[in-house]
């Protein structure tokens, strides 16, 4: 979750109780096609900018109910800097993330023109705009998707659980983890949205960063 704690006034948003939220995240670590360790966001949301577009467009340049954040139109960018700076200090091999089919799927068409517009277009644009200096671009990664079975990262290890939720096991390594899955065990490879990550690249931006702005 990303806050503006400092920013006066102040915004609630209808998933939260937390003041002043700009964005938030959903995503997990995900076994990739080849092996690699890819952190896949699951979901990419700003509240607080989807409410004031919407103010904005009853308003009819009247007053508005909700302020327009910073980052009104940045906040894409904001997020993914701040997840490719956790894939580094995590050794993860990719940054990936959904469709809008996938999202489309998902919320069973609602909103289908800002989701396509959203992972398909933003943020790869993103993307392959921040990551200019290293010579790389968005592209296909693919991953692993369990259908009938839950891995977990816990504090003793890895967690798994049936799709019932029947706890089956903990391992210390996710590679452990997957001996534990029972016969009929079913994932699908999806192809999503993402970036690889090399040693040389993740140094790189751990030593770096990203401006906040631009």
């Amino acid at each position: 979750m990303i806050t503006l704690p400092c920013y006066p006034g102040s915004f609630f948003s209808n998933h939260f109780k937390m003041r002043n939220l700009l964005a938030h995240v959903r995503c997990d670590v995900r076994q990739g096609g080849n092996r690699e360790k890819v952190l896949l966001l699951q979901e990419v949301q700003s509240d607080w900018a989807q409410q004031a577009r919407r103010e904005f467009q009853r308003s009819d340049g009247g007053r508005q109910r909700i302020a327009a954040p910073p980052f009104l139109a940045e906040w894409p960018a904001l997020v993914l800097k701040l997840v490719l700076l956790h894939a580094a200090h995590g050794g993860m091999d990719a940054v990936a993330w959904t469709r809008g089919a996938h999202q489309v799927h998902r919320y069973n068409g609602l909103g289908e023109d800002g989701l396509r517009e959203l992972y398909d277009r933003t943020l790869p644009r993103e993307a392959n705009r921040m990551l200019t200096p290293f010579r790389i671009g968005s592209g296909s990664v693919e991953v692993y998707v369990p259908e009938n079975f839950g891995i977990r990262r816990i504090e003793e290890g890895y967690e798994v659980r049936t799709a019932g939720g029947r706890r089956l096991g903990v391992a210390p390594t996710m590679v452990e983890a997957r001996d534990l899955l029972p016969d009929g065990a079913h994932e699908w490879l999806w192809s999503v949205h993402g970036v690889r990550l090399d040693e040389a690249m993740r140094q790189s931006i751990r030593q770096r960063g990203f401006m906040a702005w631009g």
